[in-house]
């Protein structure tokens, strides 16, 4: 199309036949590189470089101060970067961890199983004190009000169920202003980096973890070896071990990490229990 539009100026990677149509065929490098390196490398090919290599999201003030607004009134006080408290009900209520939890994927190879994602949410509340935002789009509703409703009972009030709920202006602020996010291989992960917020992807190995994983921001890439890694399935023929072997206590141990690592209060590794 570019070419039939007679654009002067076109511009790709590519190895394959219709790359002739291109006026600069730039072709990746065999070793493996982060995608955002790969981006980067193509913009270089035309002779212009940046020594900033980070990703940026530029989350407005107002959908800041809105997200703030909406969580006040859920329980404790959430502090947005740079650090200013938000009140909830006209008084302060000391700070505990906000974690942003998002259990859906549009590949069902890449998704960490839902029963697991319960388990999670439980223990970041009971060991972390943790209040548990769970977001969605709108066709994963189902898939979040199943996750909450196995949440156990008492844990419930420290939850806060969002799929489908919040444009994405909201839905960055969201994220921008909690202190972890927990998801798959998916949009919110890299949403994450790049608005600065620790995250832990949990990583199917249906990719490179070194091609696509959160780039420059604390995180944690969590999945179990297997002899099929970088298979680039959509659903897994197998058991998906690279995620079913990763056990909720790992996670919620290295969510503690990462909160201790930006400074909140000491927290105890999860022991599980060995029989």
């Amino acid at each position: 199309l570019c070419y039939l539009a007679d654009i002067p100026l076109r511009v790709a990677a590519s190895i394959d036949g219709p790359g002739s149509l291109l006026t600069t065929r730039y072709k990746h490098p065999e070793r493996i590189i982060h995608e955002v390196e790969h981006n980067l490398e193509l913009v270089e090919a035309l002779g212009m470089t940046t020594p900033d290599r980070s990703m940026v999201l530029h989350v407005p003030d107002d959908a800041v101060q809105e997200i703030a607004s909406l969580l006040s009134g859920r329980g404790p006080i959430y502090r947005a970067r740079p650090p200013a408290p938000f009140m909830g009900e006209g008084r302060p209520i000391p700070h505990t961890p906000l974690v942003v939890v998002h259990p859906g994927c549009s590949m069902p190879a890449r998704t960490y199983p839902w029963e697991m994602y319960v388990e999670v949410i439980d223990l970041l509340v009971e060991r972390l004190g943790a209040f548990v935002v769970v977001t969605g789009v709108e066709d994963e509703r189902p898939l979040v009000q199943r996750v909450l409703e196995h949440v156990r009972p008492e844990n419930r009030a420290s939850t806060l169920a969002m799929a489908g709920a919040l444009p994405f202006p909201l839905f960055c602020a969201l994220i921008k202003v909690a202190d972890l996010t927990i998801t798959n291989n998916t949009g919110p992960m890299h949403v994450s980096a790049a608005v600065k917020t620790p995250v832990i992807a949990l990583f199917a190995l249906t990719n490179p973890p070194e091609q696509w994983g959160p780039w420059q921001v604390p995180h944690r890439q969590l999945y179990h070896d297997v002899p099929c890694r970088i298979c680039y399935s959509r659903i897994c023929p197998y058991q998906h071990e690279c995620l079913r072997l990763v056990s909720p206590p790992m996670v919620v141990n290295a969510a503690a990490d990462l909160l201790s690592e930006a400074g909140k209060p000491q927290l105890q590794p999860y022991q599980e229990a060995v029989e």
